[in-house]
């Protein structure tokens, strides 16, 4: 009947059935409760309960300390090629996601559009982040909600339930986060250094129908490290007994390196005068073509590019073949 007459469920599993304890509202001792962010550099960033965050009692208690990791809306929705967490290492780190879900409230987006779905639950959230091996998770207000609501509340301590059976959890407001990322600003996939959460929803706006290009940050990848730890991954399985030594392919391998879910790159280009591969992508750059400029990184530009894309257009690709075979 609720289907017949439009209601969403408001539950993972699409039911309508919602369990819950009865135990009296919840409370957050004050004394007992503290939140500090520290920076790389050392800066520390104390938190006010009951002004800048709030414990949630569906979530484990603390203490818990780890590496902040931003996963931008926290969601992974496989049926529509979306994954936040995507070749992002977040076990035994605590994860800060914006609330709801990107293009909120807007009939275009990939999402239910006009109404929120259920990949929004906080449920949901806290699912796919110890899924992916997270320890913790910090809930900042999106933009959409505080402009609806017309205040950057936090939510009360039992909100969301009262039974802590999912990760530690805390809900933060916006302004909080706002000035913690002001002072130490994130960069993004596209190459924009994000000092506001406004600007990391707009480049989540302006991206969200991209479906041509992937981009990757490799910030301090080492292509020697990359094939240690797959090695280590393999040797591991096979002590395991879940994979024999004589069945270790190349394929094996490639599984295993941290790039498993990435294309091995066509075309590799290197900047500033240099002719080296600089433990990069050793393994996967095996048959890539490779292209050398004078031009530095800050100056490379669309005419740098295009004439990087022309030389690459006149190579003849044999991936090891002499050129009657290829």
């Amino acid at each position: 009947e609720f289907q017949r007459i439009g209601l969403v469920s408001g539950t993972t599993d699409g039911t309508y059935l919602q369990p819950f304890t009865i135990d009296g509202l919840g409370s957050v001792l004050a004394d007992k409760t503290s939140a500090v962010l520290t920076a790389p550099d050392g800066t520390e960033h104390t938190l006010a309960l009951g002004t800048d965050f709030q414990p949630q009692m569906i979530g484990l208690p603390g203490p818990i300390e780890a590496e902040l990791v931003f996963a931008g809306y926290g969601i992974v929705a496989p049926d529509l090629n979306f994954d936040e967490y995507a070749n992002l290492d977040v076990a035994g780190k605590i994860v800060v996601v914006i609330r709801r879900e990107p293009q909120a409230n807007k009939e275009d987006s990939v999402f239910d559009g006009t109404q929120t779905s259920s990949y929004a639950l906080i449920r949901s959230k806290l699912s796919f982040a110890q899924a992916k091996g997270a320890i913790g998770i910090v809930l900042v207000n999106d933009g959409a909600g505080v402009a609806e609501s017309g205040a950057d509340l936090l939510s009360a301590p039992d909100l969301f339930g009262t039974s802590a059976d999912s990760l530690p959890f805390v809900h933060m407001t916006r302004a909080a986060f706002e000035k913690v990322l002001a002072a130490n600003p994130i960069s993004g996939a596209e190459g924009v250094t994000h000092n506001t959460l406004a600007s990391i929803e707009t480049a989540e706006e302006l991206t969200k129908n991209n479906t041509a290009i992937t981009v990757y940050m490799a910030l301090s990848y080492s292509g020697r490290w990359d094939m240690t730890q797959a090695m280590k991954k393999i040797a591991t399985q096979v002590q395991e007994g879940l994979l024999k030594a004589d069945s270790i392919t190349e394929e094996v391998i490639a599984q295993n390196l941290n790039t498993a879910d990435t294309p091995e790159p066509d075309l590799i280009i290197r900047t500033s005068g240099e002719q080296r591969i600089s433990n990069f992508l050793l393994w996967q750059g095996a048959y890539s073509e490779y292209y050398f400029t004078d031009v530095h990184w800050p100056d490379f530009d669309q005419a740098v590019l295009e004439q990087a894309v022309k030389s690459y257009q006149k190579r003849e690709r044999r991936f090891g073949k002499i050129p009657a075979q290829a």
